[in-house]
């Protein structure tokens, strides 16, 4: 009868503890990957408090309902140096600053907010900073100082630069 040679290979050229200890050092590696991730960048999308942004959530409803009895529309366009925009309504306005606000639909850190300035001499408002292009699709929202109304569009990634904001429902 023979018997199986004993093997004197160090432990680690041998397959079974490489077999055996592949999958667990594998799901480690992938849990601290994934770990890494999630504090690396958090998630914009979560609200803290949803009582109180449900309750925002009317007013500027409100706001936009505003803008919509006034007429309101505006015209945006932009160069790399320079934004313009050409406001429109069927009353009168008074000529204060507005907030033109470029916000990236996931990712806070990367919104543009610009304050637009009015020239009475071109009858436009206008602030000097080039609106961001990135290939996303961008939310843009003006209101004035005094937050009485709001218009809103959606700039999808293209190489456009104009764009249309209206009172919507």
């Amino acid at each position: 009868m023979r018997y199986p040679q004993e093997d004197d290979k160090p432990w680690y050229r041998q397959f079974w503890p490489w077999f055996v200890l592949t999958p667990p050092l594998f799901g480690v590696l992938l849990g601290l990957a994934l770990v890494s991730a999630a504090l690396h960048e958090p998630d914009g999308l979560v609200v803290d408090d949803y009582y109180q942004h449900g309750r925002t959530i009317n007013k500027i409803l409100e706001r936009e309902q505003f803008a919509q009895m006034l007429g309101l529309s505006a015209a945006l366009s932009w160069d790399e140096h320079d934004v313009q925009l050409q406001l429109y309504a069927s009353a009168p306005l008074p000529a204060q600053p507005l907030k033109l606000s470029f916000l990236h639909p996931t990712r806070a850190q990367q919104d543009v907010i610009l304050w637009l300035e009015y020239d009475p001499v071109q009858q436009v408002y206008h602030a000097s900073h080039a609106a961001p292009l990135s290939p996303v699709t961008w939310h843009v929202r003006l209101e004035p100082h005094d937050m009485t109304w709001r218009l809103r569009a959606r700039l999808p990634h293209s190489t456009q630069q104009q764009l249309t904001l209206l009172s919507q429902d």
